[in-house]
C-alpha cells in the first residue's frame, strides 16, 4: 500500500471512529434528556392498592412461584382496596380456599360434575368481591356443576398448562369441563414480550415450538438469556420507556397462535387423562379482535370448543369499573349467566 493510500484508509477508519462516537453521544444525550423531562412530568401517583384485614395483613395475597412466577396464597381473606388520589375505585374482599383457588359462591358441592375456570384478572374476578365473578355468576345459574376458580391476575394461558402439568389442580368429582377466559393481552403474555417481562411477568412459565413440538425451558427470565439481555437494556433506556417500545413489535403470527393452540390441546390431553374432563372450552371476551383467528387456529381440534362472546357488548361504561378498567360486577352477570347457557 502507498503512502497516499494509507493515510486515506486512516483516515476514513478516523472519521469512521468519530463519526461513531458522535451518534452514541448522541444518542445517549436524547436518552438522557428524555429521562430528564419524564421525571419532570410525572403524573400523580395514580394506582394505590392497600391489602388488609384478616390473614391477609402480613403476608399480602400472592406470594413468588418457581413453577408459575406468582401464584394466590392458600386460606386468605383479604381486604382490598385501590385508590386514584383521594377517590376510592374499589373496596372489595378477595378470599381463597386452602386449595389456592379463589372461593366461588354458591360452593355447589354437590354437583356431579366439576367446571374448571383458568385465565387471568377478568375469570379471577379484580375489584369485585367473591360471590361477584364470572365463576359465581355462573355457578349461581348452575347448580348441576362445581365450579373451581383457578384464576390469577396477570396470568396468561401457560399458566393453566404449569397448574395441570404439575398435578396442582384437584377436584372432588370424577368428571367435568375446563372453561378458559381470553382476553387479547394474554397473546403477549405467552409470547414473554417486552412490556410483560419488564413488568409483572418476568418469571412467567415458557414454552416455546422446536420443530413442531411444545417444550418448556422454565421462565422467560432463566431461559432466554440472549432475549433477556436485550430487553435488559431497552428496559433501560429512557426513550423506549417514552415512546413505550415492545418486542415483538409485530402483532400475533401464525406461529404464535400455533404455540397458543399447542398450549391448549396438552391442556386438555392432561385434564383428560388426571381429571376425567371432556372438553375445554375457550371463552372469547367481548372486544376482542382475535376471536376469529383463534377459531380457525383451533379448527379441527377435537375436544376444544370455542365460545365467541367478542360482540356479546362493549366493555365500556358501567361494564367496566370506572378509573380501573376491568370488568365491572354487572358485566360478569351478564358473562357468567349466558356462559350458564352456552356450555351444556
Amino acid at each position: 500500500m502507498s503512502g497516499s493510500s494509507y493515510k486515506k484508509a486512516l483516515f476514513a477508519a478516523g472519521s469512521l471512529t468519530i463519526s461513531t462516537l458522535a451518534c452514541v453521544i448522541l444518542l445517549f444525550s436524547a436518552d438522557w434528556l428524555t429521562g430528564r423531562q419524564m421525571t419532570n412530568n410525572q403524573p400523580p401517583e395514580r394506582d394505590m392498592k392497600k391489602l388488609g384485614g384478616g390473614s391477609c395483613l402480613k403476608s399480602g395475597l400472592s406470594r413468588h412461584d418457581r413453577n408459575l412466577g406468582y401464584r394466590i396464597l392458600g386460606g386468605v381473606n383479604c381486604d382490598v382496596t385501590l385508590k386514584i388520589g383521594e377517590d376510592t375505585i374499589y373496596n372489595v374482599v378477595y378470599s381463597s380456599d386452602k386449595l389456592r383457588r379463589r372461593r366461588t359462591l354458591p360452593d355447589n358441592w354437590q354437583a356431579k360434575k366439576y367446571l374448571l375456570f383458568f385465565g387471568c384478572s377478568v375469570a379471577f374476578g379484580e375489584g369485585v368481591n367473591d360471590n361477584e365473578t364470572i365463576p359465581s355468576n355462573f355457578s349461581a345459574v348452575r347448580s348441576d356443576r362445581h365450579v373451581y376458580n383457578y384464576a390469577f391476575r396477570g396470568y396468561g394461558p401457560q399458566h393453566m398448562l404449569a397448574l395441570l402439568e404439575s398435578r396442582s389442580v384437584v377436584t372432588t368429582e370424577k368428571t367435568g369441563d375446563l372453561a378458559y377466559i381470553w382476553i387479547d393481552s394474554q397473546m403477549n403474555r405467552l409470547k414473554g414480550s417486552l412490556g410483560i417481562c419488564k413488568t409483572f411477568g418476568r418469571w412467567f412459565p415458557y414454552y416455546y415450538l422446536s420443530r413442531g413440538k411444545l417444550k418448556r425451558n422454565g421462565s422467560f427470565e432463566s431461559g432466554r438469556p440472549i432475549t433477556n439481555w436485550l430487553f435488559g437494556v431497552l428496559e433501560k433506556s429512557n426513550i423506549a420507556n417514552k415512546f413505550h417500545v415492545d418486542l415483538p413489535a409485530r402483532g400475533p403470527t401464525s406461529s404464535d397462535f400455533k404455540l397458543l393452540t399447542e398450549v391448549f390441546k396438552k391442556s386438555l390431553v392432561i385434564a383428560q387423562k388426571d381429571l376425567g374432563a371432556k372438553k375445554l372450552y375457550v371463552i372469547i371476551y367481548p372486544g376482542s379482535d382475535l376471536g376469529e383467528k383463534i377459531k380457525f387456529a383451533m379448527r379441527g381440534n377435537q375436544g376444544i370448543e370455542i365460545i365467541d362472546f367478542s360482540r356479546l357488548f362493549k366493555p365500556n361504561g358501567e361494564l367496566i369499573i370506572a378509573g380501573d378498567g376491568h370488568p365491572s360486577s354487572i358485566a360478569n352477570k351478564i358473562l357468567g349467566e349466558r356462559l350458564a347457557q352456552s356450555i351444556p
